[in-house]
């Protein structure tokens, strides 16, 4: 017997999921107002060119400022809240398609690339200084 449902397991669709995201969602203000590719001038050091493939700083760091906002302290659990989330797998540069990096990886860059390079500090201030050059109401409720 037919429920009147099909099945849509194998169905290919091109969208740009930034489509999905309401645009006064706090995800999309601050992707609107703040750049981060300055975080790859900042940790080029501490990735070789050789070697294999390292994952995305911008990402990382995206995905830690996500658990950030949103009160996420277990890395595992950002892991799945970024999996899930569609604004949240957006704004870290992620497609439905894109594997999310594993807890231990997130783990080991931010403890042995990131805590040497001074990152948290020098976003910090690149972010104080952005704001300061255009002022916005990021962070004021959208209506």
């Amino acid at each position: 017997m037919h429920d009147g449902t099909t099945e849509r397991t194998n169905e290919q669709m091109i969208m740009d999921l930034s489509e999905l995201i309401p645009s006064n969602h706090l995800l999309q203000r601050i992707s609107r107002v703040i750049s981060f590719d300055f975080i790859y001038d900042i940790l080029q050091p501490y990735y070789p060119s050789n070697g294999r493939p390292s994952i995305d700083p911008v990402s990382m760091f995206k995905m830690l400022l996500v658990g950030y906002l949103y009160g996420i302290k277990s890395e595992r659990r950002l892991v799945q809240e970024i999996q899930l989330n569609i604004a949240c797998r957006w704004f870290c540069g992620f497609d439905f398609a894109d594997k999310i990096p594993k807890h231990s990886a997130f783990s080991k860059t931010r403890l042995r690339k990131w805590n040497e390079s001074q990152l948290f500090q020098q976003v910090f201030l690149e972010i104080e200084y952005s704001a300061a050059r255009e002022p916005c109401n990021l962070l004021q409720r959208a209506s």
